[in-house]
């Protein structure tokens, strides 16, 4: 039986995916469970498909469409769980680069992180990460100079940025 109390939906949603079955109840639950009118349950529910991502590819729909969810733990816990699932990356590149504007910095964060990671439109994301060099955030423009690293001499058309990066005033950064 369904029940309206928010912990035990995200409870249940954890429990599903530490059980580590792919079967398409499983599956299912968990990806209906993306749209809940709670973000603690919707946030649970991109975990737990994420940590069954190699045994369920087919639910990257569902999380491409989780990418503009209203909250932004839910959106930072989506690109996470992407980045899980065998070539979810390359259908939701779109979607990704463009929570690079995203106006939660944890979102901002993930993204950079899990773009270092693509193995395909290199070049687009080369672009995107130079970009984000110029963040208000420092972590996310750490982050990005290290996801640029992954790239080696393809990130060159980044040595401007990443050389303006050098003299950043937060050593964090540098």
């Amino acid at each position: 039986a369904l029940t309206d109390h928010r912990m035990v939906r995200a409870a249940a949603c954890r429990a599903l995916g530490a059980i580590g079955n792919s079967d398409s109840i499983v599956m299912t639950a968990l990806s209906n469970a993306l749209s809940d009118a709670d973000p603690a349950v919707r946030s649970q529910a991109a975990r737990s498909l994420g940590g069954l991502g190699m045994q369920w590819p087919d639910s990257v729909p569902a999380l491409k469409t989780a990418l503009l969810d209203e909250s932004a733990e839910v959106r930072r816990r989506v690109v996470a769980a992407i980045s899980q699932i065998p070539n979810s990356l390359a259908a939701t590149l779109t979607e990704l680069v463009m929570l690079l504007a995203d106006p939660a910095v944890d979102v901002r964060r993930e993204v950079v992180t899990v773009l270092g990671k693509v193995d395909h439109a290199r070049d687009a994301i080369v672009t995107a990460l130079a970009h984000s060099l110029s963040d208000p955030d420092s972590e996310t423009r750490s982050r990005a100079a290290a996801s640029l690293c992954c790239f080696g001499v393809e990130a060159r058309t980044a040595i401007p940025q990443l050389a303006q990066a050098v003299r950043d005033t937060d050593s964090h950064v540098r």
